[in-house]
């Protein structure tokens, strides 16, 4: 879910950054220190565990020519406090 969110957002603002990206979708909505993305040169050696890494769940940021990743791991908290998030920046949410 918060990889198409994301995704979603970023189609519909191309041509918002990495940095405002990250004002709207702040890493302290996610686990730890993984952050709700991270640019796939930023992601580590642990990329194929933490984040969404098939070609189809990338997301590119034309503004700055990065290509993101999203973190998949989430607790029942931080998503509905990403949810939250994400209707506060105008979203609507449905979960099924």
């Amino acid at each position: 879910m918060v990889n198409t969110v994301v995704k979603h957002y970023v189609e519909t603002h191309s041509d918002i950054t990495f940095a405002k990206l990250k004002e709207k979708f702040p890493d302290k909505l996610a686990l730890a220190n993984y952050g709700v993305f991270t640019s796939v040169e930023n992601a580590g050696k642990y990329a194929e565990k933490t984040y969404r890494m098939q070609p189809e769940d990338l997301v590119y940021l034309p503004k700055g020519n990065i290509t993101i990743c999203t973190c998949n791991y989430w607790r029942e908290t931080q998503i509905s406090e990403f949810i939250e998030n994400a209707k506060k920046i105008g979203l609507e949410i449905k979960v099924e």
